[in-house]
């Protein structure tokens, strides 16, 4: 009997732990689907202002960065808190575009001020690539496919 109320409390014990993990994926496959939303209406808004991105990076970067890892699974959080922080030095590299629309413009048409922008995004997108391959590997695993079309769109 004491064998049976020891295994009975053990796994009672256990139950609120299941119902974190299953509360923080749910609330992270919130908050990804309102990332993807964000970025999917960016790059409806680039299709007609390329220079839009230039604007709305640093919030796409911030929103990816305040998505909730507490209590995840490691194959989530790990190479989620990557992304994220790669993204981030995406939009400082961005960011160091004017913010001026004239101005920006005359950066963006520089052969040279291009080129070393596009190395800079090239690395970085190169240091994200294993973090997206086990983001969409934890896509599959947890039905989250959103997750799958994370990071830089070719």
């Amino acid at each position: 009997m004491k064998r049976l109320l020891l295994i009975v409390t053990a796994l009672v014990a256990l139950l609120p732990l299941r119902t974190f993990a299953d509360e923080a994926l749910d609330g992270f496959k919130k908050e990804v689907a309102a990332v993807k939303a964000f970025s999917d209406d960016m790059d409806k808004k680039a299709k007609e202002d390329p220079y839009i991105v230039f604007k709305l990076f640093g919030d796409l970067a911030a929103k990816i960065g305040a998505v909730e890892t507490d209590d995840l699974p490691a194959d989530i959080k790990e190479p989620w808190e990557a992304f994220a922080e790669i993204t981030e030095k995406m939009a400082a590299v961005i960011g160091e575009f004017p913010k001026d629309r004239a101005e920006l413009e005359k950066k963006a048409n520089d052969n040279a001020t291009m080129e070393a922008f596009s190395k800079k995004m090239e690395a970085l997108t190169a240091e994200m690539k294993p973090h997206l391959a086990k983001l969409k590997a934890a896509s599959t695993k947890y039905s989250i496919p959103a997750l799958a079309e994370m990071g830089p769109k070719p």
